[in-house]
């Protein structure tokens, strides 16, 4: 995952300054809040030369049993193969209701 902005007007919205920023303080805080691993179901995908959009919905339970029943859009720049940027779009007001803020 790049490092870049979480925009928005909620308390994850900042812009991240590295890999490992983006692990330490959005990634693995999040993951913390999950009681089991998400269960993603692919619901589309588009793909125009090195940019893959995927719909997909995820489920999960967070760690005080609340359930947390996500729906994604992924928008991925794959240059040569690699992931460079991503974007995601998803419900930010589900995410800090069920999982809380940083």
């Amino acid at each position: 995952m790049s490092p870049g902005p979480v925009t928005g007007a909620h308390a994850w919205s900042r812009t991240y300054t590295g890999r490992p920023e983006v692990v330490q303080d959005l990634l693995l805080k999040i993951l913390s809040r999950i009681a089991q691993p998400f269960r993603p179901v692919v619901r589309g995908m588009v793909v125009v030369g090195d940019v893959v959009i995927v719909e997909l919905d995820a489920q999960a339970t967070s760690v005080d049993s609340r359930p947390y029943p996500q729906n994604y859009c992924w928008i991925l720049t794959m240059p040569g193969g690699s992931i460079v940027p991503v974007r995601e779009y998803l419900d930010s007001a589900l995410a800090l209701r069920v999982l809380g803020g940083p």
